[in-house]
């Protein structure tokens, strides 16, 4: 009797597979600020926001560069470039800051070497509250006056802003007799928003 003895050699395959690098991958946030209201000539606010590389290569950014007509927002930057390394971020600050009552607007360009997005924006929005004034009439003539008369005008004070208007309203009265004398009289006056006041003078 013979035996026979069958060996079975199985053989498996094995695929080693590399960790393939990412490129620089740029991430903004947030990508929109908005400062809300603030009371304006008293009143600003700084806000940041990140410019961050969520990729394994060097991300390279230029400076931040912020678009606006109007001057009341502001970047701060410390050089023209930098260079945000893997897992890594570079924080800005932008200001705000109303003169008057407005509404404004703009944004901030950002320049990278990442493929996919090389320009990526922050958008920005505020709001200055103020009180604004209109006169009406500017100038007027009270005419020939006799001695010991006077004569009254009607101006109108309106308020076109967003915020209380308080005003101080100081004339001067003259009066002839022997000597010219004057007293200066003071009236305070509160205008609400987008409303007139009617006063003589």
């Amino acid at each position: 009797m013979f035996l026979f003895f069958s060996f079975l050699f199985a053989c498996q395959d094995y695929t080693v597979a590399g960790i393939e690098k990412r490129q620089a991958d740029i991430l903004v946030y947030p990508n929109h600020i908005n400062f809300g209201h603030l009371l304006s000539g008293v009143e600003s606010d700084s806000q940041t926001f990140i410019v961050a590389n969520a990729g394994d290569e060097d991300l390279n950014v230029f400076a931040p560069e912020l678009i606006s007509g109007n001057g009341r927002f502001s970047l701060q930057t410390e050089g023209d470039s930098y260079v945000v390394a893997a897992g890594e971020l570079q924080e800005f600050t932008v200001t705000y800051e109303p003169e008057t009552y407005e509404a404004n607007g703009g944004y901030i360009d950002i320049v990278s070497d990442d493929e996919d997005e090389p320009l990526m924006v922050v958008t920005l929005e505020g709001y200055g509250d103020a009180p604004v004034m209109t006169v009406s009439p500017l100038e007027f003539d009270y005419g020939d006056i006799s001695i010991g008369c006077d004569n009254e005008e009607r101006i109108t004070i309106r308020n076109n802003g967003n915020f209380l208007l308080n005003v101080c309203l100081g004339y001067v009265l003259f009066y002839y007799a022997i000597t010219s004398l004057y007293n200066l009289d003071f009236r305070s006056l509160r205008v609400v928003a987008n409303n007139s006041n009617r006063t003589f003078i």
